[in-house]
């Protein structure tokens, strides 16, 4: 979940996780189910090989000079995880749910995320609206680990 753009807010701040249920705002500055970018990157997440962020508009973030785009992403990334998984604009229930239960299929076979996200968009092509699956992107190693 991204708030909107506040000048007066980090933007790794701004970018936040929401947990189900939560009701409150990065304005009103509660720690109520929302965890900030900002936090997220402060995390130990080596060895965590795949983080997927399913929910709409999760992998947008704002340009920060010298930094690139921060957001749930980049924090992510920064924090150890190794690929992460987000969509760049919003996907209905439906589409979203078909997308991730191929996705989770697919990487059940052994299938690196960039791949099996790469062949899920082609699949979901044929059955769904192409722009449904192009929201998904795989951002950081998409590979698997080396031997």
């Amino acid at each position: 979940m991204n708030t909107q753009h506040d000048p007066d807010i980090d933007p790794m701040v701004r970018a936040v996780l929401a947990f189900a249920g939560t009701r409150t705002s990065v304005r009103e500055r509660r720690d109520d189910g929302l965890i900030p970018a900002l936090h997220l990157a402060s995390l130990d997440l080596r060895g965590t090989e795949l983080v997927v962020l399913s929910a709409c508009d999760t992998s947008i973030g704002a340009v920060q000079v010298g930094e690139g785009v921060a957001s749930l992403d980049q924090a992510l990334l920064t924090a150890g995880a190794r690929a992460v998984v987000s969509t760049f604009w919003k996907v209905s229930d439906a589409a979203t749910a078909a997308f991730m239960t191929r996705f989770y299929d697919a990487l059940a076979t052994g299938t690196p995320p960039a791949p099996a996200l790469h062949r899920v968009k082609m699949e979901m092509a044929t059955t769904h609206a192409p722009r449904d699956g192009a929201a998904f992107v795989v951002n950081g190693d998409g590979w698997p680990p080396a031997a």
